[in-house]
C-alpha cells in the first residue's frame, strides 16, 4: 500500500552494488527501513547527497507490515540543510546525534509528539547562527522526556548533585561514577528549565561541554540497556577541542 510519510535519516548502509537501505524515523509508523534500488549507480535518478545526516524527508513508500525493507517510490527534502553538510560543526554534530537516535528509537509505532519534537528541533538547528555548540546538549536532555527518564527538576542550593540513576538532584553525593558534580548539575538544571531559543544564552566552556556530554552518555547507558558505545562521540569531541 503506497503511504505518503514524513521522515528523518538515521543511518544509511551500501546494500549490494548500486543500492542504498536507510534506517528512517517516521511521523506515522515510527522506525522503519527502506531499500533504494540503484541509488549510487551510474545512471542513479536519485541525488545521494539528500539522504545525509538527520535530513527531513517526504516519502512516499509502499508500506507493508510483513517486511522488514520497505519500497521507496519518491523522496524529497522537506526544506534544505545545506548548514548539516557542509558546516563542519553542524555535519559532526549531525553525525553524533543520528548515531544517538539510531541507538535509541527502536519503536515501529507512531509516537507523533516525539516526531514533531525532533523535527522542529532540527529545522531550529538548520537555521541556527548562534548557539549551535548547545544544541546537542538540549537534544540530548529533552529526548530523555520521550524515552522515558527525564529528570526530575529538583535542584536548588541544598540540592546540587545529579544522581544518574535515580534522575533527580540530591542533597548528598551519590555513588561514584552515577553522578554529575554540583557544577555540571547545575548546568544541566539549566538546560532542564530552557527551551530551545534560550540555550543561546547559556554560557559554558570547553570543559564544561566535554563533562556534561560525558555524563549525559552515561546518563543514557544507565537508563538504556545495550546502547553500546557510540562511535562519533571522539569525532565530536575532536571538533570542539579544535
Amino acid at each position: 500500500m503506497l503511504q505518503k510519510l514524513r521522515g528523518i535519516v538515521l543511518h544509511h548502509i551500501n546494500y549490494g552494488e548500486t543500492s542504498l537501505i536507510l534506517y528512517l524515523y517516521t511521523n506515522q509508523k515510527g522506525r522503519i527501513s527502506v531499500i533504494i534500488p540503484g541509488a549510487r549507480g551510474k545512471r542513479k535518478n536519485k541525488k545521494i547527497s539528500q539522504y545525509h545526516n538527520l535530513a527531513l524527508l517526504d516519502l512516499e513508500v509502499y508500506y507493508k507490515t510483513s517486511r522488514d525493507l520497505q519500497q521507496i517510490r519518491e523522496a524529497q527534502l522537506v526544506v534544505p540543510m545545506a548548514g548539516l553538510t557542509s558546516d563542519p560543526v553542524k555535519s559532526t554534530m549531525a553525525l553524533f546525534l543520528a548515531e544517538i537516535l539510531y541507538r535509541t528509537l527502536k519503536e515501529e509505532e507512531a509516537n507523533p509528539e516525539l516526531f514533531a519534537f525532533l523535527e522542529n528541533a532540527l529545522k531550529y538547528f538548520e537555521l541556527a547562527t548562534e548557539g549551535v555548540a548547545n544544541f546537542h546538549l538540549y537534544l540530548m536532555i529533552h529526548l530523555t522526556r520521550y524515552l522515558g527518564f527525564f529528570p526530575v527538576d529538583n535542584h536548588q542550593k541544598e540540592s546540587d548533585w545529579f544522581d544518574l540513576r535515580a534522575g533527580q538532584f540530591t542533597t548528598l553525593p551519590p555513588e561514584a561514577p552515577y553522578r554529575l558534580d554540583p557544577s555540571i548539575s547545575a548546568l544541566l538544571a539549566r538546560f532542564l528549565r530552557s527551551n530551545l531559543g534560550e540555550t543561546i544564552a547559556i554560557k559554558i566552556n570547553r570543559h564544561q561541554r566535554t563533562d556534561l556530554l560525558a555524563g549525559l552518555l552515561d546518563f543514557y547507558k544507565t537508563h538504556l540497556s545495550g546502547m553500546g558505545e557510540i562511535r562519533s562521540y571522539q569525532v565530536l569531541k575532536d571538533i570542539f577541542d579544535s
